[in-house]
């Protein structure tokens, strides 16, 4: 049997330059408030309601500036602790939730299938968060400086998109794992 490196793996699933990608929108949140926190004003909204306008208000300071930011890092390693995991795992079987008399029905390239959809559905779900956090960021610190209201429909778009990534995912590996 051919062994293959967990870097062969994760090449296999997805371009490893979405990872910076990914890396630079993290990056570039942390930029945006860093080079705004002078501009911004003794009070910064900190919570968001279901309309996308801001119903909670703190006090500048870094964690409630920095907090979406924190997040979006803490997403980035998160997902990618993960993914390198499930990367790692030489025997792809041990990835799928089944009893052991329907695990022996699986081929190993089925396995392999659903180890490739988990990653790519984990890299795509990551990079959606990483967007959101990014976006509400910025809008955050619009809203702070009264250039914007709220955060307008694409919170709506945004807050969709790991949802439904996530759901795709779910289904596909199911399929798969019959």
């Amino acid at each position: 049997m051919h062994r293959t490196s967990m870097w062969q793996r994760l090449t296999k699933c997805y371009p490893i330059w979405w990872e910076l990608v990914i890396l630079a929108l993290v990056v570039c949140s942390f930029w945006y408030a860093a080079t705004n926190y002078a501009a911004l004003p003794d009070r910064v909204p900190t919570h968001f309601g279901i309309t996308g306008l801001p119903d909670g208000w703190g006090a500048k300071n870094p964690a409630n500036v920095y907090a979406l930011s924190l997040v979006a890092l803490a997403v980035y390693l998160g997902f990618s602790g993960l993914t390198l995991w499930i990367a790692a795992i030489s025997d792809p079987k041990a990835l799928i939730n089944r009893s052991p008399k329907l695990l022996e029905t699986i081929s190993l390239e089925v396995a392999e299938d659903v180890r490739r959809v988990t990653i790519r559905g984990l890299v795509v779900v990551k990079g959606s968060l990483v967007v959101m956090c990014a976006y509400f960021t910025y809008v955050s610190i619009l809203v702070a400086i009264g250039q914007a209201e709220g955060l307008g429909w694409q919170f709506y778009v945004l807050s969709g998109v790991p949802i439904l990534a996530a759901v795709l995912m779910v289904i596909r590996v199911s399929q798969l794992s019959k």
